[in-house]
């Protein structure tokens, strides 16, 4: 049980309040940093006495009385800098068996000269020295362990000696190491500085054991004394090759007392040598012998240390100096939680794993019921192995469809920089070709026996190994590894933390593990709960309830495997939030909410507004409540930080909260991402909301609220931005059939219009907008204008500029005047589209004209030229001004245009800023950009990817001639990579009879807004 149990590190970085040069005199002042940003003050007084002590140390096995005396000193100047709360995690560690490293980092030179080791824990007084599994580790900050060799080296040890100070006991430290190490071990007697380089550099040592007397701070060796700048010197040409140096300076059989040796100690330390070991003073010679026979068997230096304090001298002040690894290269991996400190057990299946990945010539699967701990088993295989890995990626594979998350690898971990408009296939595709041979990949909760295999040969062939977890009993071609419930011993690790506890408390651990089934996720959940209760407590609790309605509904419930105690341990824990209490009421439906956010990590804005709609709580008591929720383990927390439900608990919540919960979070969603209004900005940044809002329109019914049909809408968009114009599509006509609201319909058919336009039918495009344009119109006339506006564009596509141009009027007169944002911005994109328009009529000079009015109108609606909307205004008109002959001013217009668009998508492959490229490419020398143009038989779609009132950037249909100037392409060419392919415009069809007499009526309010205006005009010029 206690090897199962990670290492405690508890840190101590200290550094002087202030600079100053030599050594400090009386009482010193020095700071504790904490990760957290915290700063401790604390104080060391360097008087005479503590001075006295410090050098009494220094002679031979010094009387236990002084070490306790120097111990309590340290303890005491540690006291205000939060000491003593370090002290009780210690005591509770080294209490449950583990093993403890204080970690103690300063960058003031005289803090190495403490004897840190022989601090003294209360109430006890034993040294930290004394403890077992207890290490003191040195460190000076920013020193990082020299790289590696390109090659392991085998252990090999130099033993160096000089009697120049006194006599050493070198016959017996070669007898003491020569039994373990035999011929990989090389004696260098009567050392002197050049011997030892020489040696050195004969040979690749990866131990090296100085044994002489100290002097002054140096090293005595034959021929003169070794300082510290020369032993550096000395050392640095063998920084990667040197895992460990220990200093042994002792008395001889004269047991004269030695000198300290920390600035040698610290000089090899600070060149980058993994470990450093030498005595804070002098050690007799039994000391030096104890330590060489503690590194006889290649032991860690740690272990070393904790060996020779065991020796018959007993050195405490050992010190060890340790530079940590640097930076290694490990697998980029979208792993989505940290790893779990409280993992236990579990061996025989991780050394399984390790074999079959060792050769995986087939999938491997875990196993096992819910709440085994599947994921978590696969998260630490997956966290032991990154440095040995090319590539691990995290797939939830629930569903029968894996192509979402396997196109969500394209961006993280692979980062391919593929446009937002590629195809969810394409991008699947490409992830999967990316994925470099010596990857793992893991698929999360196989629900399907026939998901992952159309994916799995090319896998295999590309030799990445594929690992799965699954409920499914029935996945043919893998090796199974089966993950039942934790063995009992591992139970109560996980349950007590390796705590100890008195009889009573440990039968009661043991019987609430038995209630528990042993089962991994309830154990941790309960774990949670004892933070400040005995085990006792719990089971009382669990066997005093009875069984509750909620239990007979879920008990038979397949998602929670058969341990119908897990949903009454939820129960149980979700039974801690006090009613009466306004932070439990809000952790109590932040909990009914949370379940209806699907599997993954809860967006964080929605989930607190959709807990607002339902209990109409303060902000500050959610944030505390998700707090308690976190507390209970009903919450876990991603890489990110991020607030994430485990699935069996979700579908816990989900059956808890019924329908208000599930219509909160709809309305919360839907505000949330809704709230975008059509901004193409904010849309493209809240991408990330599309698995929730999927998890949503999942549960949709044919009854229900509004908001239910808003969801789907921006579902619908968001897909539409991601190029999954198919399933855009569906989700509309999905939504469609459910009889929504009449205004909602109209929404929806306006998106289905967007997406019969890029998929090339206008015909029917424009028949869906034309009945979306009546449907809206309770919405407002903004609604009206961008619904027409779009039917525009559809006509335009068909090739009637002449009703294109009509219904762009028509869009123009209704938000003519106005000045509120969705008005500009509905403006601007009409005037976007009338510049096309007289385009395409090849007048260039009105073109311009409307595209510069629309770029300065984006600018006033949107606060920024950086937008998205307003940079494709740009381009298309700087496309105009070279058309018009005008290379120099085009091209500053399209380079503004190409750096926007950049910065806000990022790839150069993204249509619009490969169209913009393009355009760039065609100025001619010396304004053209040189950028190759793709070839002509790459045709694809050159349009505006969003879905705001901006979000169709037609086909272009055939242009009359206009005044010559530069060619540019009608189509950009950009890499099929995108996996969309616009067909050529279908030839023009006949207008349909369907003409809503709302939009006559529209056409003769312009008509006779025009002749008001005209009258007028004509009166004042009169005047």
């Amino acid at each position: 049980m206690v090897g199962m149990l990670e290492p405690l590190c508890i840190s101590l970085h200290l550094a002087p309040a202030t600079p100053s040069a030599g050594l400090p005199s009386g009482e010193t002042a020095y700071l504790r940093l904490s990760d957290d940003a915290r700063v401790r003050p604390l104080r060391f007084c360097w008087d005479r006495a503590a001075l006295e002590e410090l050098a009494a140390l220094q002679r031979p096995d010094p009387p236990g009385e002084l070490r306790r005396r120097v111990g309590d000193r340290l303890r005491s100047a540690l006291d205000p800098a939060g000491w003593p709360a370090d002290e009780a995690t210690l005591k509770d560690a080294v209490a449950a068996g583990r093993t403890v490293i204080i970690d103690l980092m300063a960058s003031a030179p005289e803090l190495y000269a403490l004897p840190w080791p022989l601090m003294t824990v209360l109430p006890e007084g034993r040294p930290l020295a004394a403890l077992p599994g207890v290490t003191v580790q040195l460190r000076w900050p920013d020193v990082r362990g020299a790289p590696p060799p390109p090659a392991p080296l085998s252990p090999s040890l130099l033993l160096a000696w000089s009697a120049a100070g006194g006599g050493v006991p070198h016959e017996a430290v070669q007898q003491a190491l020569s039994g373990h190490w035999g011929a990989a071990m090389a004696v260098l007697p009567g050392a002197s500085a050049g011997a030892l380089a020489e040696r050195l550099a004969g040979g690749a040592f990866t131990h090296l054991l100085l044994l002489a007397h100290g002097e002054g701070g140096a090293l005595a060796l034959d021929g003169g004394a070794l300082p510290p700048d020369v032993l550096a010197e000395l050392l640095s040409p063998h920084r990667a090759t040197l895992d460990l140096l220990a200093f042994a300076a002792c008395g001889g059989a004269s047991q004269r007392p030695g000198s300290a040796l920390g600035s040698l100690a610290l000089a090899a330390h600070r060149l980058g040598l993994r470990a450093v070991i030498a005595p804070m003073g002098a050690l007799s010679v039994q000391g030096a012998v104890a330590l060489s026979a503690a590194l006889a068997p290649r032991l860690a230096p740690a272990r070393v240390l904790g060996a020779a304090r065991r020796g018959p001298t007993r050195p405490d002040t050992l010190a060890l100096l340790v530079a940590p690894p640097p930076p290694q290269d490990v697998a980029a991996h979208n792993l989505p939680y940290p790893r779990n400190r409280d993992f236990v057990g579990r061996s025989a299946e991780l050394e399984a794993l390790t074999a079959w990945l060792a050769r995986p010539d087939r999938p491997a699967a875990l196993i096992g019921l819910g709440g085994t701990g599947k994921t978590q088993l696969a998260l630490e295989f997956a966290w032991r192995r990154l440095e040995a890995l090319r590539t691990v990626a995290w797939v939830d594979a629930s569903g029968a469809d894996l192509t979402l998350g396997l196109a969500a690898l394209a961006d993280a971990p692979l980062r391919l920089d593929l446009p937002p408009a590629a195809d969810a296939r394409l991008r699947a595709e490409a992830a999967c070709n990316a994925l470099p041979a010596g990857s793992l990949l893991i698929l999360d909760n196989v629900d399907h026996p026939a998901a992952p295999w159309p994916w799995l040969t090319r896998l295999e062939s590309s030799r990445i190994a594929v690992l799965m977890t699954s409920r499914r009993e029935d996945l043919d071609g893998v090796q199974r590894v089966d993950v039942d419930v934790l063995p009992r011993a591992h139970a109560l690790a996980l349950l007590t933390g390796g705590r100890d506890l008195d009889p009573a408390e440990a039968e009661a651990a043991d019987q609430l593990c038995a209630r528990l089934g042993d089962l991994a996720l309830a154990v941790s959940v309960a774990r949670r709960m004892l933070r400040h209760r005995p085990p006792s407590w719990l089971l009382e609790r669990l066997e005093r309830r009875g069984t509750l309605p909620f239990f007979e509904r879920a008990e038979g419930d397949p998602r929670f495997g058969k341990h119908p105690s897990l949903v009454r341990l939820f129960e149980e824990s979700a039974r801690q939030l006090d009613p009466g209490d306004p932070v439990d009421r809000a952790a109590t439906d932040l909990l009914a909410v949370g379940g209806f956010f699907g599997a993954a990590p809860l967006p964080e804005a929605p989930l607190l507004d959709a807990a607002v709609r339902l209990g109409g709580h303060d902000p500050l008591d959610l944030e505390d409540g998700l707090d308690r929720l976190l507390n209970l383990g009903l919450v876990d927390a991603d890489e990110q930080g991020r607030p994430a439900m485990h699935r069996l608990v979700a579908a816990f919540a989900r059956a808890r909260g019924q329908d208000p919960a599930q219509h909160a979070v709809e309305a919360a969603l839907a505000a949330w991402v809704g709230g975008t209004g059509t901004d193409a900005n904010r849309l493209i940044a809240l991408r990330g909301a599309r698995p929730h809002l999927q998890a949503v329109h999942d549960r949709l019914g044919a009854e229900g609220p509004p908001e239910r049909f808003d969801v789907s809408l921006v579902l619908a968009r968001h897909l539409y931005i991601e190029g999954r114009v198919e399933d855009s599509q569906r989700i509309c006509a999905q939504a469609s059939a459910l009889s929504p609201p009449p205004e909602a319909a109209g929404l929806l058919l306006r998106q289905l219009g967007v997406v019969q336009h890029t998929l090339g039918d206008d015909a029917a495009a424009a028949q869906s907008l034309r009945v979306a344009s009546a449907l809206v119109e309770p919405l407002g006339p903004v609604e009206v204008a961008g619904t027409l506006r779009l039917l525009g564009v559809a006509e335009r596509g068909r090739g009637d500029l002449t009703a294109a141009r009509y219904r762009v009027g028509q869009a123009l007169a209704l938000v003519s005047g106005r000045r509120d944002t969705e008005a500009l911005r509905c403006r601007a994109a009409t005037l976007h589209e009338l510049g096309q328009l007289n385009r395409a009529e090849g007048d260039l000079a009105a073109a311009a004209r409307d595209l510069q009015e629309a770029v300065a109108t984006w600018a006033e609606a949107v606060g920024t030229r950086r937008h998205v909307e307003l940079a494709m205004s740009l381009r298309w008109l700087g496309v105009v001004t070279a058309e018009s002959g005008d290379p120099a001013r085009a091209s500053a217009i399209l380079t503004e245009a190409r750096d926007t668009l950049l910065g806000l998508l990022g790839s150069p492959e993204h249509p619009m800023v490969a169209a913009t490229l393009n355009a760039l490419a065609a100025l001619p020398p010396p304004w053209g950009s040189n950028l190759p143009i793709p070839p002509p038989e790459q045709r694809e779609l050159d349009r505006f990817v969003s879905v705001g009132p901006a979000d169709m950037e037609a086909r272009q249909p055939p242009r009359p001639s206009g005044p010559p100037g530069p060619s540019i392409p009608e189509r950009s060419m950009i890499p099929a990579v995108t996996g969309v392919d616009m067909p050529h415009p279908p030839p023009p069809a006949p207008e349909p009879a369907l003409l809503h007499m709302e939009t006559r009526w529209h056409g003769a309010l312009v008509l006779v807004l025009a002749l008001v205006v005209a009258g007028v005009a004509l009166a004042l010029w009169l005047r």
